[in-house]
């Protein structure tokens, strides 16, 4: 795919941010030096239709006393030879996403600002090969050779833009006459200064969403579910990865009425997680072999208490769930892999048994 630079790009800032989340010892570091802080980027780079906004901060949290331990020079030498630029010298990262239609690819966006000016030459050398110099506004930018390809600007000594090219344009549109979107709203309500926020609005895509659920062969035991793109506004996640941490995810429903519906919803897929936990168990704890046996015991050790700890706190017309501390968001994370697997495996057999039901009633239907 041709747009794979874009995505080793993202892939990279996005294991700059694991990094920064691993636990580390609190002892002062030394070499790291900070450059006077570059201002905040325009949210006005999220266009109106975005239906993602994220926005972290890489060199606060690589530079932290509290990250000694982690591999800077490492990553600074790592972007210097593959990217042509220095994470760790990344002050902000703004991310933006669009989806016109489910058949294609979502159109995504990146804005960096640095503490430092940019070099001249040399940077994003596996993205500028794919691009040619064209003017937009009297302004210079590489654009993408092919309709994948994606464009790149330097917006001012400090800031870059990597982007298809229909959005980069609608990008600048939107600063030099700001119209804030949904997206762009809650991303500037997010309290607190977090490490890392980013908030999906559903109502640029509500239609396309309803439609495509529509389509959907769910299952009978899920059909109700398609009522959530009808609840829920929004969701919303920040992320603090220094001190003693913490996150938080929000579900904003239409009202609260709404959000009593959403709340019971979720609670009945945790409900019948469990019941997929216990069966699993069940199952495996017969088994002659003794790490399933083990497996079982662990299950039925932890599995609930952790699918518990999922459990949504409704205060008016949101939903919300929130960790603090390395230890309670490894618990949130394992809960949540948990949940996901065994939801999974249950909708898949409610798919092969409502596959099954129709066969049986239509015999000419191959199976």
């Amino acid at each position: 795919m041709r747009s794979r630079p874009l995505l080793t790009v993202t892939a990279i800032l996005f294991v700059v941010s694991l990094l920064a989340a691993w636990p580390a010892s609190a002892q002062p570091a030394g070499g790291t030096a900070s450059a006077q802080p570059a201002a905040a980027i325009d949210r006005g780079y999220i266009p109106p239709d975005a239906v993602l906004a994220a926005v972290a901060h890489p060199r606060r949290v690589l530079t932290a006393p509290e990250m000694e331990f982690l591999p800077i020079e490492i990553i600074s030498a790592a972007g210097l030879k593959e990217l042509g630029l220095d994470p760790v010298q990344i002050e902000e990262v703004l991310a933006v996403a669009e989806i016109r239609d489910f058949k294609q690819p979502p159109q995504f966006g990146l804005v960096l600002r640095f503490a430092q000016p940019l070099r001249q030459r040399g940077l994003l050398p596996a993205l500028v090969k794919d691009t040619t110099p064209v003017e937009i506004d009297g302004k210079s930018y590489r654009k993408g050779i092919r309709p994948d390809d994606v464009s790149l600007m330097r917006a001012d000594e400090r800031t870059i833009l990597v982007s298809n090219d229909d959005l980069l344009h609608k990008m600048l549109a939107n600063v030099a006459s700001p119209q804030p979107g949904p997206a762009a709203k809650l991303l500037g309500q997010a309290s607190g200064s977090p490490d890392a926020a980013a908030v999906v609005a559903l109502d640029p895509i509500r239609p396309l969403l309803k439609a495509e659920l529509q389509k959907a062969p769910v299952p009978p035991a899920f059909a109700g579910f398609l009522t959530i793109p009808d609840l829920v506004v929004s969701a919303e996640v920040q992320l603090s990865l220094l001190g003693n941490g913490g996150g938080s995810i929000t579900l904003r429903a239409r009202d609260e009425a709404a959000a009593q519906q959403l709340e019971a919803m979720l609670n009945a897929l945790l409900d019948m997680a469990k019941m997929g936990i216990r069966m699993q168990a069940d199952k495996m704890a017969a088994s002659p072999d003794p790490v399933e046996q083990a497996t079982a015991k662990y299950m039925q050790r932890t599995g609930g208490r952790m699918l518990d700890m999922l459990r949504p706190v409704r205060e008016g017309d949101h939903l919300s769930l929130s960790s603090k501390g390395a230890s309670a968001q490894t618990n949130l994370l394992a809960g949540g892999a948990m949940a996901a697997f065994v939801l999974l495996g249950r909708y898949e057999s409610s798919r092969e048994d409502a596959r099954r039901t129709r066969s049986d009633d239509n015999p000419k239907q191959p199976r």
